[in-house]
């Protein structure tokens, strides 16, 4: 999951610096990058084809020779590819991890407490959506006598409120939360 995650991640912020695919010579910074995390998801089977599709959508001026020299020179020993030291060599910064939702490469300047705080409310915002999306949400709680406070609306104190008869302050308290529907 992570490799595949980090791979779209990648690809954003590619798209996102050049407005489009890489037209730099950038590009082959963004395919030393993606290189590791390809081998990971795909293994042998696919894997030459996976990296020249992803090259031919993102970095379409790097050439066959290019991507293989990458091969040769990166999968033997892969550089470490962990969330601090992808952000590091791309040089993401924090404005721009926000800006395109990133969660599984880490902007330089972010440290572990500051990215877990992140990841955590970032995972929270899409349960949460994903709960409203199938309709699993709680309903939500009738507001207490307190926070509708209905002596204010009948121009009394609080503690004359609570001297009538329960009967009176239920009527008021149902008129107050029929008031805020």
């Amino acid at each position: 999951m992570p490799a595949r995650m980090r791979v779209i991640e990648i690809t954003r912020i590619v798209q996102d610096r050049h407005q489009g695919p890489c037209a730099t010579d950038d590009a082959i910074i963004y395919l030393d990058e993606v290189l590791p995390h390809f081998a990971t998801k795909c293994g042998s089977a696919g894997f030459m084809f996976a990296v020249a599709e992803w090259v031919a959508q993102n970095c379409p001026r790097l050439t066959g020779a290019d991507i293989e020299d990458a091969v040769a020179r990166i999968l033997p020993n892969p550089p470490r590819y962990t969330s601090v030291a992808i952000g590091r060599r791309l040089n993401v910064r924090i404005a721009e991890a926000r800006r395109l939702g990133l969660r599984y490469v880490r902007p330089v300047g972010w440290n572990a407490a500051k990215h877990e705080r992140q990841a955590k409310a970032a995972k929270a915002a899409a349960l949460r959506v994903k709960r409203q999306a199938t309709g699993k949400t709680r309903t939500p709680r009738a507001l207490s006598v307190e926070k509708l406070a209905p002596w204010i609306a009948l121009e009394m104190s609080r503690a004359t409120f609570k001297r009538l008869p329960k009967d009176m302050q239920a009527d008021h308290v149902e008129r107050a939360r029929e008031a805020l529907r």
